[in-house]
């Protein structure tokens, strides 16, 4: 059994990385219609797809769909 102590008052540390300045995609910048791609060996898809689509949900209520294609990973705002 393990016993964890409890403590009052530690403050919580800043964000680090990039959520901290923003996306590294352009999401904020996107009308409707508008797609960017991101160009990848065949063994990346869908890694970079996943990351994508990850970053892109931070941007609610903006609507945005990913695709994998032969050159990489689209990436298009749908509203």
């Amino acid at each position: 059994m393990y016993i964890y102590a409890v403590e009052k008052d530690v403050p919580i540390p800043s964000r680090r990385g990039r959520c901290k300045g923003g996306s590294k995609y352009p999401f904020m910048t996107m009308e409707i219609g508008d797609s960017f791609i991101v160009e990848c060996a065949p063994e990346n898809r869908r890694k970079i797809g996943i990351n994508i689509m990850c970053s892109a949900r931070r941007y609610k209520p903006r609507l945005f769909v990913s695709r994998r294609l032969e050159t990489g990973v689209r990436c298009w705002r749908l509203e």
